[in-house]
Parts: C-alpha cells; structure tokens; sequence
C-alpha cells in the first residue's frame, strides 16, 4: 500500500502522494492522518481503495531538560510525529537545580502543547553509591543505562511504538555510547529505538530557547558533573590560596 510522505510545519501538515490529487483530514497534534484520493490511484482504486489512513507512531521521547527538547520536539513534528515527553532525571543534583529544570520542562511543555509525563524520582543517593567507584564512566555505566532503561521500560508498558531521547542533541554527550545504550535496552525490553542525530541543530535549539527565556543549566546534571564544569575556576581558586606562615 502506498504511504504519503509526510512533512509538518507549525500547525501545517503536508501530504505529498506524487501526481495524485486528494483531500486530508488530521488532528492536531497529529495521531492520524487520512487521506482521500480525489484521482484514482491506479493500484488502490482497481482494488476499492479510495483512502488510506497514515497513523502517527506513538513515540516516547526522554527528556533531559526544556532547553534540549526544542530543536528535538520541532524537528519530530516536521517528520510529521508527536513525541510524548517523559521525565525522568534521577542524575539532577541538587535538589533546587532538579526542581528548576522540571518545573521549566513542565512550562514549556504546556506552552508547546506537548504532553508530558513525569516520573518523579531525585535520586542523589542512590546515584553517589553507584557511580562512586568508577566516576569518570558513571555516564556510560550507570547514568545512561538507568535513565534510557527506564524510558523504554515505560514505553514498553504502555504501548509505545518506540522512544528515543533528547540527549542525541548535545555534543557534549558521548553519543555514539549513548547510541550503544538505548539498542541494548530496546533489545531488552523489546521495544524500537527511534534514533535521529539531533545535534544539528543544537545551536539552533539553544537560540529558540534563550528567545524563550527558557532556564539554562550552566552543567548535564550531577554534582560531579558541576565539579567538573568549574574545575578551571576551582583551580584558579586553590592556587590563589594562601597558607598561613609558620611561626
């Protein structure tokens, strides 16, 4: 059966189906689409087909932070999808930084007209015992696994036809080990891993969200993450300290 390409601009969806004419009806957001062939097609209509229906996969988008999700949320809805947003960021520390960044997802996410699902869990402890031992790959090892398990452990659980994540926009991420991640828990709770390579339009994402006055984050997420993000300031700092003389 021939599927329309689809393209989505702002509230505009267009159906490009080659030299046949047609009408469309479609929601907003988008979940299905039909398509009335007001020319016959000459391989549906000999066959009684004077429509189709196109229905939008159901995406499960994890979603790091409001800033991030921009360029991925209009980006999808131009591949014609409606991402649902899912929160959950055990890594975020403090809790004040953890508040902020979901508070400022949830504003967006309403002013954007995006549903978003939150899956509250500030994890500090829990994050410190189990990337102690091995802090420079606690994203990898554990920072990863957990958060992008998680999501597609839901989405699995809730009829998701995929998920990816809003992570795949930042090239300060180790992406192609995030890419590892998410096909390693796809496989494991069997569920499609959408992947796009969203970085190309980070800067771009990132400008929309200053406009917006969107909070920006100065570090990814926990504290030794933030320790890092400083480490030149904190360096500056020591060296600049001066020891008491002994008497």
């Amino acid at each position: 059966m021939l599927i329309p390409k689809i393209k989505f601009f702002g509230n505009l969806l267009i159906i490009e189906c080659l030299q046949y004419h047609y009408n469309t009806l479609f929601t907003f957001p988008p979940k299905k689409v039909v398509v009335f062939f007001t020319t016959p097609h000459p391989c549906l209509h000999s066959r009684g087909i004077h429509y189709i229906i196109y229905s939008m996969p159901k995406l499960l988008m994890h979603t790091c932070c409001a800033p991030c999700s921009v360029y991925c949320i209009d980006s999808l809805r131009q591949e014609g999808t409606e991402p649902t947003l899912f929160w959950y960021n055990p890594n975020i520390h403090p809790y004040i930084e953890y508040k902020t960044r979901r508070d400022c997802l949830k504003e967006y996410a309403k002013k954007v007209g995006a549903e978003l699902i939150i899956n509250e869990d500030y994890g500090l402890d829990e994050f410190c015992r189990n990337v102690v031992s091995d802090i420079p790959n606690r994203c990898v090892n554990y920072c990863y696994p957990k958060r992008i398990g998680e999501t597609a452990k839901y989405a699995k659980e809730h009829g998701y036809d995929a998920f990816t994540t809003t992570l795949l926009v930042s090239p300060y991420q180790k992406h192609e080990e995030l890419i590892k991640v998410c096909e390693r828990v796809a496989d494991f709770y069997d569920v499609d891993f959408l992947y796009r390579d969203f970085r190309v339009g980070f800067r771009e994402g990132q400008a929309k969200a200053r406009e917006l006055r969107l909070y920006m984050q100065k570090y990814c997420g926990c504290i030794f993450s933030e320790e890092e993000r400083y480490a030149k300031q904190i360096a500056r700092d020591q060296a600049g300290t001066i020891s008491p003389s002994m008497s």
